[in-house]
């Protein structure tokens, strides 16, 4: 076995595996392969937890919020409806339909922003990737919606009020504007958030004077029983997701929005790296109806724009 005589130095230098004195290089087959390994592992795990609790056990909460009272569950609860009223209000008229209809045209909504983010990639990538993001449409969260704010985003900023109003963390939108200067829509972002608050909350005030308290009481529960005990708790990594925007902001790296997104989430879990289906549209190969992300704006004076 003559390869074993080889010096490490050298294999690592060709990134290969030899055989019989020959080198193979496993690159290609390492990039054909992981997308289908996340794919499996992705809907193995989303088989699990549906096995465990139900189709849509995310999306079942926004459909109970008004039959149980909305902030009657604590976090990490089955049914708990953790979002701002404005959500709960939004989805109103649709939560009147029965279970069933409502899980269908959710995770058809769901279905179309997943099919819409990986759809710039080539096949081979697109399809694993499309079967992993079935997860969150089986989960029936708002990841991919999420996915879908941050390449729309750059171009209609009030879309940062669907954040804001859901996770309210994962909203770091507005800090990328602030920091680039771009006051429009900073302003933008900021004005439809405040209105769709005053008009939630010329509905039902009492409803918000609940969630404030619902987010005060549990406020301290950012490890442990809320999402990953793997992960560090909401105190440590949202420092770290804003130092990674501003940081993204100023070199105009625009995929540190989503990744900030994850790493800002306060319910931590696998599902949150649905937000990263959003790259695809920000950077895939073969893009196709691409959003105009590269634009310079004239009153942005952070320097050029830049992948």
């Amino acid at each position: 076995m003559k390869w074993l005589q080889r010096p490490f130095r050298s294999a690592v230098a060709h990134r290969s595996i030899s055989t019989s004195g020959l080198p193979i290089d496993v690159r290609p087959s390492l990039r054909r392969d992981l997308p289908w390994i996340i794919a499996i592992a992705a809907v193995l795990q989303a088989s699990a937890v549906v096995v465990a609790f139900r189709y849509g056990f995310d999306s079942h909460a926004y459909w109970m919020a008004w039959r149980d009272g909305l902030y009657a569950a604590a976090p990490n609860v089955p049914d708990a409806y953790l979002y701002s009223p404005a959500f709960a209000q939004l989805m109103w008229p649709l939560v009147q339909l029965p279970w069933p209809v409502f899980a269908t045209v959710y995770s058809l909504v769901l279905l179309g922003a997943l099919v819409w983010l990986v759809r710039p990639l080539p096949r081979n990538l697109a399809i694993p990737l499309g079967i992993a993001g079935l997860n969150e449409v089986m989960a029936g969260n708002v990841f991919l919606i999420f996915a879908v704010v941050v390449v729309l985003g750059f171009q209609h900023p009030g879309g940062w009020a669907f954040v804001a109003l859901t996770k309210l963390t994962p909203c770091v939108g507005p800090v990328w504007f602030l920091v680039r200067r771009d006051w429009r829509h900073l302003a933008i972002s900021s004005l439809v958030t405040a209105a769709v608050v005053l008009v939630s909350v010329g509905i039902s005030p009492r409803l918000w004077a609940d969630w404030l308290h619902f987010l005060s009481a549990y406020s301290g529960q950012t490890s442990g029983s809320l999402g990953s005990s793997v992960m560090p708790p909401l105190t440590l990594r949202l420092p770290i997701a804003l130092i990674l925007v501003v940081w993204g902001a100023l070199k105009n790296r625009q995929w540190t929005l989503p990744v900030a997104m994850v790493v800002a989430t306060h319910v931590f879990g696998l599902a949150a790296c649905a937000v990263l289906l959003a790259l695809p549209r920000m950077y895939g190969p073969n893009r196709v109806d691409r959003v105009d992300l590269h634009r310079e704006r004239p009153d942005q004076t952070c320097g050029t724009m830049t992948e």
